[in-house]
């Protein structure tokens, strides 16, 4: 019979025992001394989270160590070994340290049902080798179900939970190595936008400008990109810019004006007010000269 011993129990210990037999008179008792050794089990794997994502990465290597109170040693090697499988793969045996361990498939999406289970042969006479007095265990390791093995993601991609595979970035998003798979990608910053492979974030071009959740697009014509490029400004009165994409304002002539955001300067016939926004007429007895704008 199985039964699991209470958290309590920190160590090996022994039960007594009664069975009864039989009705009436003919009831007849036995009992005997059972020796119970606690089994713990710790695992981990090689450096990747996989608590919290509830998913194995492939090419991890796991590892499982039993701990106990020796007096039953494990068995290790040979024939229908000691071993632990998870989702639906079969350790290496476990050795004369007391450990296991098993790397998972690399380039496999899901692979089995994401269960854990172990196989602990534990020897019973001191024989050094698995006989038939010797003990068989088979546990499943419940903090472990349910987890599957992803495929290891490129950078600019992430790991789509719900089709089991990984998927590009979108245009105006990136991942770094450092930046888990399981979480999905992330927008650059307003004034950069993701490199060629979504790897991390490049500033845009000169004349050009983005938002957090767009990529980089020219200012258009009458406007001039910010230092920061997170946006475009108008060109001021008296400048102007009649190019798409570009950092700077072109100046007018000192006979021309414009209005703030303008694609052309405008020839002011009379004078140029000092705010470069506006032509004042010429003054009584004056006329403009167009040979020199005077």
């Amino acid at each position: 019979m199985k039964y699991k011993l209470p958290d309590s129990v920190t160590d090996s210990t022994f039960y007594r025992c009664t069975v009864k037999v039989g009705t009436g008179d003919d009831i007849a008792t036995d009992t005997a001394m059972i020796y119970a050794e606690k089994i713990e089990l710790k695992y981990w794997d090689d450096g990747r989270s996989y608590a919290e994502y509830d998913y194995y990465l492939a090419g991890d290597t796991f590892t499982f160590l039993f701990f106990g109170a020796n007096v039953f040693k494990i068995v290790s090697g040979g024939g229908d070994d000691s071993m632990c499988i998870i989702a639906g793969v079969t350790s290496e045996p476990v050795g004369a340290d007391s450990k296991a361990t098993v790397t998972l498939p690399d380039g496999s999406r899901v692979i089995g049902d994401g269960s854990t289970s172990c196989i602990v042969w534990f020897d019973t006479n001191g024989s050094n080798g698995k006989d038939a007095d010797d003990v068989r265990v088979t546990f499943t390791v419940t903090d472990l179900d349910g987890k599957k093995i992803a495929e290891v993601c490129s950078v600019g991609q992430f790991y789509d939970k719900e089709n089991d595979e990984c998927a590009a970035c979108i245009d105006n998003e990136y991942r770094p190595t450092a930046f888990s798979q399981f979480i999905g990608c992330k927008n650059c910053p307003a004034g950069e936008q993701p490199n060629s492979d979504n790897s991390n974030c490049a500033a845009c071009d000169e004349g050009q400008f983005s938002y957090a959740t767009t990529v980089c697009e020219e200012c258009p014509i009458g406007t001039k990109s910010t230092v920061d490029k997170t946006k475009c400004e108008p060109c001021p009165p008296g400048e102007y810019q009649d190019e798409a994409g570009q950092s700077d304002c072109k100046a007018c002539e000192t006979y021309q004006y414009t209005k703030p955001g303008a694609a052309d300067c405008i020839t002011c016939i009379g004078t140029v007010e000092p705010s470069k926004d506006s032509c004042a007429p010429c003054g009584p007895n004056q006329f403009f000269e167009t040979a020199t704008h005077q």
